[in-house]
């Protein structure tokens, strides 16, 4: 048994893609992408991921917008915000909007989340 964790993408498709990189990771699953904040919302209701992985510069609803929403009305899963531009007034926002964490495209790091405050696994039989 192999625990997953199973993550939601929703980014801006004219930015470099995290699709590649997470699809390396054996323990992540991708259960759901968006390219519009309006069509995430639904979708986190849906599949209720651990993490929805939510780009600032959303069309429809922006990554703040649908991390605030996300929090409120999914606790459980975790919201990470991504930014070109994590100028302090982003990072501020995105604490301010209940997001687990916010990273750079520009410089990554491994979110807090993977050795702080993980969400639980969800166990599965491989």
């Amino acid at each position: 048994m192999t625990p997953i964790l199973n993550v939601l993408l929703a980014e801006d498709p004219t930015r470099a893609p995290l699709r590649p990189f997470l699809r390396e990771i054996p323990t992540v699953a991708i259960v759901a992408e968006a390219t519009d904040g309006r069509v995430a919302l639904p979708l986190i209701a849906a599949h209720q991921p651990d993490v929805a992985i939510v780009d600032t510069a959303l069309p429809g609803l922006n990554g703040f917008d649908v991390a605030e929403r996300a929090s409120r009305d999914h606790p459980r899963t975790r919201v990470l915000v991504v930014s070109t531009e994590p100028e302090l007034a982003h990072v501020a926002q995105a604490v301010r909007v209940g997001a687990s964490d916010i990273c750079s495209r520009r410089r990554p790091t491994v979110p807090r989340w993977t050795w702080r405050s993980a969400p639980s696994p969800r166990v599965t039989s491989s």
